[in-house]
């Protein structure tokens, strides 16, 4: 990543962060009109920074039942060089982009590539795909 991408994906990660935020409390009454676009509001700024990275942060679709499971294969590197993996998935009504803050970025420090995903009732899953 040269400067300008490291820049750039630092703001779009500040931009999700309080987009993020700002959904975060709306959860507390599900009918809330505005809890599907301030969610794609923060998906959209991480996915910006993701695509900044390099291919270090990669959308996935995960083959379930009748849909897919969304998540991001998080790499150390773009060399090919065969890591160990962790697989974590989120709680409650958290998402994949969430977990990359709380636990992929730190993996991802100490050489491990992560794969993140969100289940059913999760994140994009509950707010999307209903």
């Amino acid at each position: 990543m040269n400067r300008t991408d490291i820049s750039g994906s630092v703001f779009q990660n500040q931009e999700f962060n309080f987009q993020f935020l700002e959904s975060w409390y709306m959860d507390i009454n599900p009918d809330d009109p505005r809890i599907v676009s301030t969610w794609e509001k923060s998906h959209d700024c991480f996915m910006k920074a993701a695509n900044l990275s390099s291919g270090l942060i990669r959308p996935v679709r995960i083959p379930f039942q009748n849909t897919t499971l969304p998540g991001y294969l998080c790499l150390v590197d773009g060399n090919g060089t065969s890591r160990p993996t962790l697989i974590v998935h989120t709680g409650f009504d958290g998402t994949g982009e969430e977990l990359y803050f709380g636990v992929a970025k730190f993996a991802i420090d100490r050489g491990y590539n992560v794969l993140i995903f969100e289940g059913p009732g999760q994140g994009e899953m509950i707010r999307v795909q209903g």
